[in-house]
């Protein structure tokens, strides 16, 4: 037998029966203090842990940003600030957090204070005029059917005004900071609530420990594994929403109540608060907003200024419904409207406001259970739909989105890639490696493309009468393409066009454009989103940590039009080819010598006996190689293409070896390869080196 086993189950079994004792004499001492209700005494312990729960919530908001200061810190060079990063960033986060209260408090809290007591105040008058405008209505009216006179009475001698002016006055907000105390139940409760949520952040790592060990001994793999993936989801639905809801409902006060005070609108203040905190609630919250504001300025401002100011509000509440929190939000939660207003109504009966603003996340993170585990049942189903497009929005709203009737039925999605290279032989029989290569440089690996040229003929023959024939879908593709995708065609059409002639830096394209960089990158975004664009960086970059960002056209048709079809539409509209033609003779070597690095760089996988992990190009301000692929064990591969019609001499193998001299990587203990390709060969004295030298790759063409 295992003493020490047996030790323990004693040791359990005690400290359980302790605990059970600790809480019967609990529920003892509350009956007999006269709470023989359990829900009561259940509510009452709640209570005395109210400061625990509030700590929990602060500890909570403040996670994320604590985190995010301490990995900063964590990269300092001093060995004091990085050791002690934890507590750095969770004091800078306390006192940041503390600054803006006391900030709110002191420009705002004497305004926002007064202007509510002021309002309070006025309350039996609004009522009074509203009652004498009730009873002066003639009797056939349909409001004096509703005995709305006899309600406001009822409600005048209720005295909720005097109540109210009770709890609150300028003085004691601002003066004695009551509020703040009534809010946190007395000075001891707010010093409980910072000491416990400064812990709650510092031991976030011992806590998330202690929880993951928790679930893993209590239950097998499968469902820790389950458990441990919603608890993720729901803590990344839960911290969006709630931040979001509370940043965006903070921002809209502001807004509103700068607008109203613009308007001369009474109690501006109050009313953008007063918004901004039932913007909290979703739906419901935007119609007490505008009905209470509505109501308010009709009694202090009249008939003109109270519809004056419904419109401002409703457009920015429409500005901010559409623009302001789907930014903030970032992807939107994907619930059924219905659910929404639904979870709202029940969240609101059951738990009050709180249970409104927090109905949203709630009935989210339980549709994503009920869906994944509809999903789970529906991959068993013998029932498959196979769909493909090329219109990447259409696709997602028809498929993907929400809204659309086949969301959640998806059970895999593949991307297709263009077709590589090597099969361009199966498309074009006949053809030599050159003539592959034009062909390719203008079509790119889309199957489409290839199929509407003409297989027998050249590229040349191909791009005067097939690209440039106004009657060929070719011809106006990239247009079609993009009008599906985007609204500013002509701004998308400059930017592409830019990058095509060869401006491919930012700031090369802003200059070009003579639009401000900041104003470039929404679209530019976009354009990689739809896949038409791509980032490109140094090999030896980290492409989120450099400034040294090309960006480059994806697919060759796009490319060839951009650089042939659109700066020139005007010739080819009025069919005057001559010009076209004569530019693309002269310049179609250049143009497919680009693509023929890319191809070139694309072959290295294949040409380099040992594993590699990455292939791309490098440059500086002065140097650029066309090839540079990192291997295993600190191998590295340099290349350069030459598509001329003069051999590849050893002068360019010694250029080549000199600007390898430059690349920045594993320096003392790499081993240097070199790989030369080339359309018309190479010299005796280059091929007589290859054979003395095994580091040393030459491949004609690719």
């Amino acid at each position: 037998m295992d003493i020490n086993k047996t030790t323990n189950k004693k040791h359990k079994t005690i400290f359980l029966k302790i605990f059970v004792l600790l809480v019967c004499l609990m529920f003892a001492y509350k009956i007999i203090m006269g709470e023989s209700n359990i829900f009561t005494i259940i509510g009452s312990f709640l209570q005395t842990l109210k400061p625990i729960f509030f700590a929990m919530f602060i500890a909570y908001i403040l996670y994320i940003p604590a985190k995010r200061i301490e990995l900063f810190l964590e990269k300092s060079k001093s060995k004091i600030i990085k050791n002690r990063a934890k507590a750095i960033s969770i004091a800078v986060v306390y006192i940041i957090t503390l600054l803006l209260i006391v900030s709110l408090i002191v420009f705002g809290g004497r305004v926002l204070a007064k202007n509510f007591e002021e309002l309070i105040k006025m309350i039996p008058n609004y009522v009074n005029d509203a009652m004498n405008f009730f009873k002066n209505l003639p009797s056939d009216n349909i409001l004096t059917n509703l005995h709305l006179d006899v309600q406001l009475e009822k409600l005048k001698q209720m005295d909720i005004y005097k109540q109210i002016l009770q709890q609150i006055s300028v003085s004691d907000i601002i003066v004695q900071a009551k509020l703040a105390l009534n809010f946190v139940n007395g000075i001891f409760d707010v010093f409980v609530m910072i000491i416990v949520s400064i812990y709650l952040l510092y031991s976030r790592k011992e806590i998330q420990g202690f929880f993951n060990k928790t679930i893993t001994a209590f239950f097998n793999q499968n469902v820790s594994d389950i458990v441990s993936k919603y608890i993720e989801k729901t803590n990344y639905i839960f911290f969006r929403f709630v931040t979001t809801q509370i940043l965006d409902g903070f921002i809209v006060a502001i807004i509103v109540s700068i607008a109203l005070s613009i308007m001369r609108v009474k109690y501006a203040v109050a009313l953008g608060f007063l918004i901004g905190i039932s913007n909290l609630i979703p739906f419901f919250g935007a119609i007490i907003g505008v009905g209470v504001t509505g109501i308010v300025t009709l009694f202090t401002g009249g008939f003109s200024q109270a519809l004056f100011s419904l419109v401002v509000i409703t457009i920015l509440q429409q500005l901010d419904a559409n623009i302001l929190n789907p930014i903030l939000l970032g992807e939107s939660l994907e619930v059924n409207k219905i659910l929404i207003i639904t979870s709202v109504i029940v969240g609101g009966a059951y738990f009050g406001p709180i249970g409104m603003f927090l109905a949203v996340p709630v009935v989210t993170i339980i549709t994503v259970i009920i869906n994944d585990i509809l999903d789970e049942k529906l991959k068993n189903k013998n029932i498959m739909i196979i769909l493909c497009g090329s219109l990447i929005s259409m696709m997602y709203y028809e498929t993907l989105a929400y809204e659309s009737p086949l969301h959640g039925r998806r059970t895999a999605q593949i991307k297709l890639q263009p077709i590589k290279f090597k099969y361009y032989s199966e498309f074009f029989k006949n053809k030599s490696i050159q003539n592959l290569i034009e062909l390719y440089s203008i079509t790119g690996g889309v199957p489409k493309y290839i199929l509407s040229l003409d297989g027998d003929k050249s590229a040349l023959y191909n791009i005067e009468n097939n690209i440039f024939d106004k009657n060929n879908y070719l011809y106006s593709e990239p247009k079609f393409l993009l009008q599906e995708e985007v609204n500013d065609l002509s701004r998308y059409f400059s930017i592409l066009n830019a990058i095509s002639i060869g401006h491919t830096k930012m700031s090369a394209i802003s200059s070009y454009l003579q639009i401000n960089a900041g104003g470039l990158s929404p679209y530019i975004s976009k354009l990689i989103d739809l896949d038409i664009l791509e980032k490109e960086v140094p090999i030896t970059e980290d492409i989120e940590n450099t400034k040294k960002v090309l960006y480059k056209i994806k697919d060759n048709y796009l490319k060839f039009w951009f650089s042939y079809v659109y700066p020139y539409q005007s010739y080819l509209e009025i069919e005057n080819l001559t010009y076209v033609k004569n530019k693309i003779e002269n310049e179609f070597d250049l143009y497919v010598s680009k693509i023929y690095e890319d191809l070139a760089r694309e072959s290295i996988w294949e040409n380099i006996t040992f594993p590699l992990f990455k292939v791309g190009r490098w440059w500086d301000k002065n140097t650029e190689i066309d090839i540079v692929a990192l291997g295993e064990n600190n191998k590295i591969v340099f290349g350069e293409c030459k598509y001329s019609k003069k051999s590849m001499g050893l002068n360019i193998l010694k250029e080549l070896k000199d600007k390898s001299k430059k690349v920045i990587w594993n320096n003392d203990k790499r081993e240097e390869y070199y790989i030369l390709f080339s359309k018309s060969g190479f010299s005796k004295d280059l091929i007589e080196l290859t054979k003395k030298e095994s580091n040393i790759i030459l491949k004609e063409l690719v």
